[in-house]
């Protein structure tokens, strides 16, 4: 029952706005929880953080996590969530769209070229970083919350990895095929 951010902790990845959401919306009266995965750091935005989540119930930061961790954070989580302001490739939301893991993410360009991968548009919502009320709406999302067979659907996030891992991977291959020898 937790809403999952995975990603390193900077004021460009906008995690404040998941906490301020997170703490206006009745997620943790729900018994949810907000998973915060990177490391904190010893600047203002990092300390700004620690205290909201000292002050928060139902909001947990587990500073850097294994492969292996963070592979069963994303398969038991109920979303993950990236209001990032800028964004490089965007792996985190690649990563949950292949597992089809619902996915809750900001507008930037990496995340709407994501979007229109494959069928990754039925898994990945975008707002803008600056629609707050949405943001807040997410951690109501009723949807995100009735998981009955959670068996079936570790299963078929598995496999959905493994089919969507392997054609990723063939295709990148292809491409850099065709670009060393059309070089």
């Amino acid at each position: 029952n937790y809403f999952l951010f995975n990603s390193s902790i900077d004021l460009r990845k906008n995690v404040l706005l998941l906490i301020e959401s997170f703490i206006n919306s009745d997620a943790q009266k729900k018994g949810k929880v907000l998973v915060i995965t990177g490391e904190l750091k010893d600047d203002d935005y990092s300390q700004e953080i620690r205290k909201k989540i000292k002050n928060t119930k139902g909001i947990i930061s587990t500073g850097f996590v294994n492969e292996s961790l963070k592979a069963s954070l994303y398969l038991n989580a109920l979303c993950l969530l990236s209001p990032t302001l800028i964004e490089g490739f965007g792996i985190p939301v690649l990563d949950a769209c292949c597992l089809g893991l619902k996915c809750f993410a900001s507008d930037c360009s990496s995340h709407n070229e994501i979007r229109e991968l494959y069928d990754f548009s039925y898994y990945l919502d975008i707002y803008s970083p600056k629609a707050h009320t949405k943001w807040n709406d997410i951690f109501n999302n009723k949807s995100l919350t009735n998981i009955s067979d959670k068996d079936t659907i570790l299963q078929n996030r598995l496999s959905r990895y493994q089919k969507f891992s392997t054609k990723i991977r063939k295709t990148f291959k292809l491409e850099i095929s065709n670009l060393i020898n059309n070089a």
